[in-house]
């Protein structure tokens, strides 16, 4: 460490799809995983200056590496595959488990899932899937509803 001019930390968090990308570029590309990481900033990220010109430090920064760019497919899902996954998921059993302490004085300091169910927000990409099935069953007098149990979005 002590021969080193400067020490910069960077650090990238990935998950599903893209962590498991980047586990195979690591294990099979021929490339440093400083190279990796530096390309993966490039393809992802870059900063300009107020008039539109590329900030020079940022440029620097990353150097001359080559952008990589993970390839990940979202994968659409209707509602008939979200109750799927509720059935098979487990989601069913932890609520049926939750009404077993319930019904038998064992919550502890835990709430009643009915105490929880009336100030649950959907997701957005659940409320989409509902305002899609709503709609598809002509019942459009559902959306304000839908929209207004949604979560906000956070910026």
């Amino acid at each position: 460490m002590d021969n080193l001019k400067s020490w910069k930390r960077t650090e990238i968090q990935l998950r599903d799809e893209y962590a498991t990308q980047m586990c195979g570029q690591i294990a099979f590309s021929q490339k440093s995983l400083g190279s990796l990481i530096f390309g993966f900033l490039k393809a992802n990220l870059t900063f300009y200056t107020e008039i539109g010109e590329l900030y020079r430090s940022w440029q620097r920064f990353i150097g001359s590496v080559e952008p990589l760019k993970l390839k990940v497919t979202n994968e659409t899902t209707t509602l008939h595959d979200t109750q799927n996954w509720l059935e098979t998921g487990g989601v069913l059993s932890i609520l049926k488990g939750f009404k077993l302490l319930e019904e038998n004085h064992a919550l502890g300091d835990l709430q009643s899932v009915e105490h929880l169910v009336p100030q649950a927000l959907f997701s957005r990409s659940f409320s989409q899937k509902l305002v899609a099935h709503v709609s598809m069953l002509n019942r459009i007098d559902l959306v304000k509803q839908i929209q207004d149990q949604t979560k906000k979005a956070e910026f």
